[in-house]
């Protein structure tokens, strides 16, 4: 598998950690995220302390909530980093491609 080196996006874009591996036990991911992952593969995870009270994640994104994580799922990594652009502390997440 062709994957890109952490923290790579050529400049162009927010940057945002990219991991291989899950930041919680497999049998904590709601079913959902993993019937949904197949059409939308980029899954940021975030704890909830880094969003800031009143925020709003981004349209047009899947969100599931479990424990102290937000799940947020992207059809690219450019949609990734476009919402990290837009919303600077979503960049405090865990990117799993």
């Amino acid at each position: 598998m062709l994957r890109l080196p952490e923290n790579f996006n050529g400049g162009a874009l927010p940057s945002i950690s990219l991991s291989g591996s899950l930041p919680l036990p497999i049998g904590d991911i709601p079913p959902r995220v993993i019937q949904v992952s197949y059409n939308l593969p980029f899954i940021l995870f975030l704890q909830k302390y880094h969003i800031p009270y009143g925020s709003k994640v981004p349209e047009k994104v899947f969100v599931l909530t479990t424990g102290k994580w937000m799940i947020l799922m992207f059809h690219t990594l450019v949609d990734s980093q476009r919402a990290v652009g837009a919303k600077p502390w979503l960049g405090a997440g865990i990117l799993i491609d």
